[in-house]
């Protein structure tokens, strides 16, 4: 049964990189200060019993490319609109490897966009938007039924999750499925959103939306945000949040299915 400042998580290890990106002033999107890679020990998902530690290194400028209002990321296959969750000017962005297959190529990866900057020490209320990108494995169906109705520990703990005020969504983007997930006062940690941790207060603080897309035929798509309140009420935050994330899932430009450079199609939602 999930409870307040209860987790669900999965074990991961991470890698990531720093360096300054070219400032670029475009429109309604945060300029990009900083693009880092890091290596994370502790476990990334779940503790593995270690302490926590981030190490930051230089990331290769061949690896990414900020343009006209878009962060490109070699090493997620991804460009999509730099997003936007309030009143940021900038954002700094942490790329990773954070699982890898046997066989040493990228499981999942991911780019996180951190408003303001990005603080050693996480707020559990702070802004942040996160892109997940996972190969799917070739030993297990790939159909966005058994995908997309795996998550989360499957229906029946969804069903359970439902009860304790998370709200599952299927959302429809050109004829392809998704499932969103949205959680009143989910918590940022340093392992978001790899697991899902809510505050324990009574007062509304914070709304978590994810949406999850599966991208040509083989890749998971996770796109995850923490949108603070501030002094709004619930209905109108709510609303608020599920307008950014809109913009967010809705800002991918181009997808690369893994290890070809061929683009899949973007689903648009209807």
């Amino acid at each position: 049964m999930f409870k307040k400042n209860q987790k669900i998580t999965i074990t991961l290890f991470a890698v990531f990189s720093f360096g300054i990106a070219a400032a670029q002033d475009i429109g309604d999107t945060p300029v990009v200060r900083a693009v880092k890679s890091e290596r994370i020990s502790g476990g990334v998902e779940k503790p593995t019993g270690g302490t926590w530690m981030q190490q930051l290194s230089v990331m290769p400028t061949q690896a990414y490319e900020v343009k006209d209002g878009n962060y490109r990321s070699s090493l997620s296959r991804i460009t999509l609109r730099i997003p936007r969750i309030g009143r940021e000017k900038f954002v700094d962005v942490r790329e990773a490897v954070s699982l890898i297959r046997s066989d040493g190529t990228p499981a999942t990866t991911h780019i996180m966009f951190d408003p303001d900057g990005t603080s050693i020490d996480v707020g559990s209320k702070n802004p942040q938007s996160a892109v997940i990108v996972t190969r799917l494995r070739d030993d297990r169906p790939k159909d966005a039924d058994s995908v997309l109705g795996g998550l989360d520990g499957g229906e029946q703990q969804r069903m359970l999750l439902s009860k304790q005020g998370f709200n599952y969504l299927r959302v429809d983007r050109d004829g392809d499925p998704t499932l969103q997930r949205i959680v009143r006062n989910r918590a940022n940690t340093r392992r978001f959103p790899y697991e899902i941790a809510v505050l324990n207060e009574s007062f509304l603080a914070t709304y978590g939306i994810t949406t999850y897309i599966l991208m040509g035929t083989d890749s998971l798509l996770e796109f995850s945000q923490i949108f603070p309140c501030e002094k709004s009420n619930d209905a109108d935050c709510r609303a608020a949040a599920l307008r950014v994330h809109e913009e967010f899932v809705g800002g991918i430009r181009e997808f690369s299915i893994y290890p070809s450079q061929v683009s899949a199609p973007i689903p648009k939602a209807k």
